[in-house]
This record gives C-alpha cells, sequence and structure tokens, in this order.
C-alpha cells in the first residue's frame, strides 16, 4: 500500500513540478520553481503513513497472540 501510495504522490508531485517549470520559463521570471514547489505533497510523507497504519494494524493480532498460553 505504501509503495502505490508513493508512486500515485510522485507521479502526481512531477506533473505539477513540470508544470511549475513550464509557468516560470513562460513568464521569464528570475525565481525558480524550486521556490514555487515547496507547496507540493512530499510523497515520502505520503507513503509513511499508510505504512505506519499498516504496521500498527499487523502489530494488533502479534500483541494478542503473544498472551495466549498452552
Amino acid at each position: 500500500m505504501a509503495i502505490g501510495e508513493l508512486v500515485s504522490v510522485y507521479s502526481q508531485y512531477d506533473i505539477e513540478y513540470a508544470q511549475i517549470e513550464r509557468e516560470v520559463v513562460a513568464a521569464g521570471t528570475s525565481n525558480g520553481a524550486e521556490e514555487r514547489a515547496g507547496n507540493l505533497p512530499n510523497p515520502w510523507q505520503a507513503a509513511l503513513v499508510p505504512a505506519l497504519a499498516v504496521a500498527a494494524g499487523a502489530a494488533i493480532p502479534l500483541l494478542a497472540a503473544g498472551f495466549v498460553r498452552p
């Protein structure tokens, strides 16, 4: 799930960054695309949240199994 989220958000980031670069070139401004790209989503943060959620969800049954006695 986290890999899918990373790919999805990275694709969105890449498209939006390319659009910002085109706008900067068309406007002929001196401030680069990096300055304007500060508000774009971070793909690694977007992947970290589902990874932690899956890990937390998997820990609950493992904890329950740890308290079972033979």
